[in-house]
């Protein structure tokens, strides 16, 4: 099968430590179903900018990722420029990548998640915005998007991945989270609905073939 600019692309299907119990309703009509998933999905940004410090706290300094940021790092060229998609408060993963010598462009929805983000990591460009309508007119080596693709909803994330193609130089690396196949699931955060979402793998492959990346790494 061929591609457009074939770019190495490692994605990781991957289940956060609160496993997500997969939505099943025989009772509520579909429609109704439906609305209410899109409406939860609409609120994960106000989620955020909310819970900003208590998110930040309850993630802290540990790095479980490890091993896969150093597959990621070990893809990238020397000096490589990163672009991270739903960064959060930049620790620990930004931090763990500046200091192996990436360059990092950070972009979160949260105005107080950033700010959190320009007192923690210095020489680092934080942007405030919404990754749906991203355009930064410039190319990274990386694009990272890391517990933070996944609450976006089906249609979204199709279309996140022409934008992370503007985004993506020759050979660049993207790596991903999302959930073990398609559903929405609603966990809960502070006593607020948190919503996530994900397509069926080969629906991922799919979009990434057609994208032009291919993929170097899958876990589900």
């Amino acid at each position: 099968m061929s591609v457009r600019d074939t770019i190495p692309c490692c994605t990781k299907i991957f289940v956060a430590p609160c496993i997500w119990a997969w939505l099943r309703c025989s009772t509520c009509p579909h429609d109704i179903r439906n609305k209410a998933l899109v409406s939860e999905a609409e609120r994960i940004i106000g989620l955020y900018r909310h819970h900003a410090q208590a998110l930040a706290q309850n993630r802290g300094d540990r790095l479980i990722e490890t091993a896969w940021l150093d597959h990621f790092i070990n893809l990238l060229p020397s000096r490589a420029t990163v672009l991270d998609l739903g960064c959060g408060s930049g620790r620990p993963i930004d931090r763990y990548l500046t200091e192996h010598g990436c360059k990092i462009t950070g972009v979160d929805s949260s105005p107080e998640i950033i700010a959190m983000c320009k007192d923690a990591l210095a020489g680092v460009e934080w942007v405030v915005a919404d990754m749906r309508a991203l355009s930064l007119g410039q190319t990274f080596d990386g694009v990272l998007a890391w517990d933070s693709f996944f609450h976006l909803n089906h249609d979204d994330q199709r279309r996140m991945f022409s934008t992370v193609r503007q985004h993506a130089a020759p050979q660049a690396v993207l790596m991903f989270t999302s959930g073990p196949r398609d559903g929405e699931a609603i966990g809960s955060y502070k006593g607020e609905p948190l919503y996530h979402a994900s397509l069926d793998p080969e629906e991922y492959r799919r979009l990434l073939t057609e994208n032009g990346f291919q993929v170097e790494a899958h876990v589900n």
